[in-house]
């Protein structure tokens, strides 16, 4: 576990099974998972090619609607995180992938 403390209350962090992600740090006093804070991330726009449609999820059952995102752990490569976060958050597999933009900042 990278962190220690939960950074909304300062309760220490449990490791917790968290289905589709493994152990991540867990606050008991918030009830809140805490993922770990890294400076990577993916953001996917899964196309479906035969309608054209963008794919939108529900996260953690909030009522907002959102891209395929998640954090590239230590050592992945940008393309193989595409394919473990689409994998982790819709069961789907990846046929193509193709860069839309890169920012940095």
């Amino acid at each position: 576990m990278t962190g220690k403390f939960c950074r909304e209350c300062g309760t220490k962090l449990v490791p917790k099974e968290l289905e589709n992600e493994g152990i991540v740090p867990y606050c008991p006093s918030c009830e809140q998972y805490r993922f770990p804070q890294y400076n990577v991330a993916v953001i996917m726009i899964v196309v479906d090619e035969s309608t054209d449609r963008i794919l939108l999820i529900q996260q953690y059952g909030r009522p907002t609607y959102i891209l395929v995102a998640g954090y590239v752990t230590r050592g992945e490569s940008l393309e193989d995180a595409c394919r473990r976060e689409i994998r982790e958050e819709t069961g789907m597999t990846v046929s193509r992938i193709r860069y839309n933009r890169t920012e940095f900042f």
